[in-house]
């Protein structure tokens, strides 16, 4: 895995994840594929950061260059389980970036909501790089889902 390092993500990054998420390569592997306005994403954005059962953090390479961001979902403070979603860098992919920052994401989720013991992700099926990346990093595929047990002992 390369050496990477998490930090929350801020206002600042709005374009730029904007930027990623509406790449037609990121899109085509997303839940939605329609190209995003930036109007949408900027009010989406904004909640997102305010939002106590979202967290979201920007992957940062050695030299401290953005490659990629994960965010984290609860459906409630109390839930037990949280939704991942990765995007790398569309100019990075093929690199290790994603499992680092999902293996780095599983403690930052750890570290600020103790109670999560599952991460889930969904993948689709045309995604098989994706599906491989969660895999190496010990999720289990369940239908479209993968889900992974976390904080045990």
């Amino acid at each position: 895995m390369t050496d990477l390092k998490l930090r929350p993500a801020a206002p600042a990054d709005i374009k730029l994840l904007f930027s990623w998420r509406n790449h037609p390569g990121v899109r085509s592997v997303s839940r939605s594929s329609d190209p995003l306005d930036f109007g949408s994403h900027e009010r989406w954005y904004t909640t997102a950061l305010q939002d106590p059962n979202i967290l979201i953090w920007i992957g940062l390479d050695d030299g401290g260059s953005p490659v990629g961001m994960v965010r984290a979902q609860r459906k409630s403070q109390d839930c037990a389980s949280a939704e991942l979603s990765i995007v790398v860098d569309p100019a990075q992919q093929g690199q290790t970036f994603g499992g680092s920052i999902l293996i780095l994401a599983e403690d930052e989720i750890l570290r600020s909501w103790p109670l999560v013991r599952m991460i889930e992700a969904e993948v689709l099926s045309h995604n098989p790089g994706s599906l491989r990346l969660f895999e190496r990093v010990g999720f289990i595929q369940r239908s479209t889902w993968l889900i992974k047990e976390i904080g045990q002992g």
